[in-house]
């Protein structure tokens, strides 16, 4: 049995890959950024996840046309917005998107052509310029894929054989029938925070607050002098350098050079500062909030993520979204948005998810205010008839604090009976929702058949320690899913 991996190349899935090994399971091509020096298996080819997104270091393989009539239009739309976060600001034409896009699938579907892989495992939502195609190519192709998708909570994953269902199917993959004490762990993280309504922000925005009250200044010149250290030879990172494969404006008219890489840098901080003074001209005064009395509460996420592309589809447009949402709602009913922290944080590339018009785009909504970003998210989801969103967190607090959550992509949560998916949204339960009435508490049943996918193993380490990182468990997940489909196979 061979597969695909796409997976970091660290110590914890070396032993994964050790495991696998030893039990037949022959990792015949690994993607994924690298961490440690020790050599892949006997037979594996390595591919750096740099070298994949730039199409270098390539398997030689008999080079094969993918015909791309195969994707959906949502499929070719969610790449164009995932490689958002490869646009470091004025760097791609659509030419330029449209063809990486072409090219990553011939790639790829040569690849899966020479290798013929019982499955593909990855250990993330593919969302990457890389993944992404090789996750297409596998389902058009009817490849079984295993996706390790991430919860809010750090540590906990549940399994998924796409990344969205289909046919209004679940795509969960069961890999445990016994599950009251995982079930007794998880509802210790994920419900019982919310029983006195005094959930905090998750530990990743807390260490954004921390960053960002940090001296900027100093921060800047700290980034020039290893920047300078770097291109001169002083200074060399242990691996790949990531930035050097993002596009920009410099790059995309042919400049090179510590000269164009300066002048990017100051252009693409102006414009940063210009994004976050375009928000404020837009956001509401909190007073014009409390007056509001009835509305639906919309978090906006924050981009370019996986969280909505590729998991919100069409809705990675979240003005789409909105507007959408506007269309079914009645005039009276207001729209509170409110802009996410981390768009604007310094640790993070908020600016190739926004442009200048974005907020004046939105306020021109039909009875739409913004809330301001400090305005307390309880307090709008506890005061709303229900929270909108394509699979945010906040949709799981508002079914907490019972009430409806209006979904519209695939949410972790949104196999929950009372995460109303849009296109499900009927006009019975809307009139539910503009009543205030709360619906039944069902998130026991819920979880008693969510837990069977989930497993707790810190795959990434965004818990620094906290949750232990099993390999054992990810190990058997993987082995677990993996026969049931070979025993299915063979009675074909």
């Amino acid at each position: 049995m061979k597969i695909i991996l796409s997976a970091k190349k660290d110590e914890f899935w070396s032993e994964i890959v050790n495991e696998l090994t030893n039990n037949k399971i022959d990792i015949a091509y690994w993607i994924g950024e690298i961490a440690d020096n020790k050599p892949p298996p006997k037979n594996c080819f390595y591919h750096e996840v740099v070298d994949s997104y730039e199409l270098n270091n390539l398997l030689d393989v008999a080079p094969m046309m993918f015909n791309i009539e195969r994707l959906t239009l949502e499929e070719y739309y969610s790449y164009l917005k995932i490689l958002d976060r490869a646009d470091d600001l004025g760097g791609f034409s659509f030419n330029m998107r449209d063809r990486l896009l072409k090219d990553q699938l011939n790639y790829w579907y040569s690849v899966i052509s020479a290798i013929e892989p019982t499955a593909i495992v990855f250990s993330n939502i593919p969302h990457l310029l890389s993944d992404y195609p090789l996750y297409l190519v596998a389902k058009s192709l009817g490849i079984e894929t295993m996706i390790f998708n991430v919860t809010p909570f750090s540590g906990w994953h549940y399994l998924t054989n796409s990344i969205l269902p289909k046919d209004g199917n679940s795509n969960l993959i069961k890999i445990s029938d016994d599950i009251s004490s995982i079930k007794a762990e998880f509802i210790t993280q994920s419900v019982i925070p919310y029983e006195n309504k005094n959930y905090s922000s998750p530990d990743y925005m807390k260490k954004q607050f921390a960053f960002d009250k940090r001296s900027k200044p100093l921060l800047t010149l700290k980034r020039i002098v290893k920047f300078g250290m770097i291109k001169s030879g002083l200074f060399k990172k242990r691996f790949t350098l990531r930035e050097d494969w993002r596009y920009n404006f410099s790059k995309f008219v042919g400049q090179s050079g510590l000269t164009a890489q300066t002048r990017h840098a100051m252009i693409k901080h102006k414009f940063h500062k210009e994004l976050k003074v375009a928000y404020l001209k837009t956001v509401s005064s909190p007073d014009t909030i409390i007056k509001a009395e009835k509305y639906i509460y919309v978090p906006l996420h924050y981009q370019p993520e996986a969280t909505t592309a590729p998991c919100g589809g069409f809705y990675a447009d979240q003005i789409y979204m909105i507007e959408q949402l506007r269309l079914r709602l009645p005039d009276d009913i207001t729209i509170i948005v409110k802009e996410h922290y981390s768009q604007f944080t310094n640790t993070l590339y908020g600016f190739r998810g926004r442009e200048l018009s974005y907020w004046s785009k939105l306020s021109q909504i039909k009875n739409l205010y913004l809330a301001p970003m400090n305005y307390d998210q309880k307090e709008l989801i506890l005061n709303s008839l229900c929270v909108a969103t394509v699979t945010g967190t906040a949709g799981w607090e508002a079914i907490q604090y019972g009430k409806y959550s209006i979904v519209f992509g695939n949410a972790w949560y949104s196999t929950h009976p009372n995460a109303i998916q849009f296109e499900n949204l009927t006009t019975v339960i809307l009139n539910k929702i503009l009543a205030r009435e709360e619906p039944l508490d069902t998130t026991d049943q819920f979880l008693d058949t969510f837990c069977k996918s989930l497993i707790k193993s810190d795959l990434h380490n965004y818990s620094n320690g906290k949750v232990e990182r099993s390999t054992t468990q990810v190990f058997n997940a993987i082995t677990s899913y993996l026969n049931i489909k070979r025993v299915e196979n063979a009675n074909q």
